[in-house]
């Protein structure tokens, strides 16, 4: 069971009626109130995913509307695929807390069962104060997107020097300190790798071509993201092929998940 996987890491729970609610520290009643009645909230129609920050302002909660019965009883038993992203992001988070990443702390998850089955699951971070994601601070502060940019592709050196390969870089998974601008930090590891993959250089020229294709290629031309790019990088890597092929590629397709594994895995698309 899930929260049996994770009771050292969480050891204090909730219950309300259908609802589990287990995290790192002690809630008091306002906080316990808030998570109980957000995870509660209906998810009307298609929408499967809602966000909410406590009305202290000290938590951002995420929940997930889990459909099909076959991730229901995953979830439930806490048996992850590689596509249930909820459970994926919580053993992300809780693997993160191990490296120097500038990241939000994961403190607590909450899940809501019926008939022994997961029907919504939701996770409880640490709120970063004062920090918006950096494609809204760009569009208000357009002077800054090169130096934004450039502390995006420092963010994802970081955490590759790490073994950490985050699968979705995008300025909306940046988040800018509007009172220190220079220091960013990443969020949303629902879909990233920790190790070391079959090829390196190749593995990270394909995360740096989908951060430009990811949004940044509407605020600097190519050949300043390149100029960008090479600024971050041994002058051996920037030459070498298979980083080469991986970046070109990346920057000007989409690349679906199923290729981001296969590259992890065996260094090839």
């Amino acid at each position: 069971m899930i929260h049996l996987k994770y009771k050292s890491r969480f050891p204090h729970a909730y219950r309300h009626e259908n609802l589990l609610i287990k995290t790192g520290f002690p809630l008091d009643p306002q906080h316990l109130g808030e998570i109980t009645a957000f995870a509660q909230t209906p998810l009307p129609g298609k929408t499967r995913k809602s966000t909410y920050i406590s009305k202290s302002r000290t938590h951002f909660l995420k929940l997930s509307k889990i459909k099909s019965l076959s991730k229901q009883m995953r979830i439930s038993l806490g048996m992850a695929k590689s596509f249930d992203y909820y459970l994926k992001e919580l053993e992300n988070n809780i693997r993160l807390a191990d490296f120097p990443v500038p990241a939000p702390r994961l403190v607590g998850y909450f899940l809501y069962t019926r008939m022994g089955m997961t029907r919504r699951a939701g996770l409880i971070f640490e709120n970063m104060v004062g920090q918006e994601n950096a494609a809204h601070y760009v569009k208000s502060n357009p002077e800054k997107k090169a130096s934004i940019i450039d502390g995006g592709l420092r963010v994802l050196s970081g955490l590759h020097r790490c073994s950490i390969y985050h699968m979705d870089p995008r300025l909306e998974n940046l988040m800018v300190d509007a009172a220190a601008p220079h220091q960013l930090s990443i969020i949303d590891f629902e879909h990233c790798y920790f190790g070391e993959p079959a090829n390196t250089m190749a593995m990270t020229g394909m995360v740096y071509g989908m951060f430009y294709r990811s949004g940044v290629e509407a605020h600097i031309s190519e050949a300043e993201y390149d100029a960008l790019v090479r600024s971050i990088l041994d002058p051996p890597a920037w030459e070498d092929p298979d980083f080469s092929e991986a970046y070109r590629t990346a920057k000007h397709r989409f690349m679906e998940r199923t290729e981001c594994k296969r590259m992890f895995f065996s260094g090839k698309r």
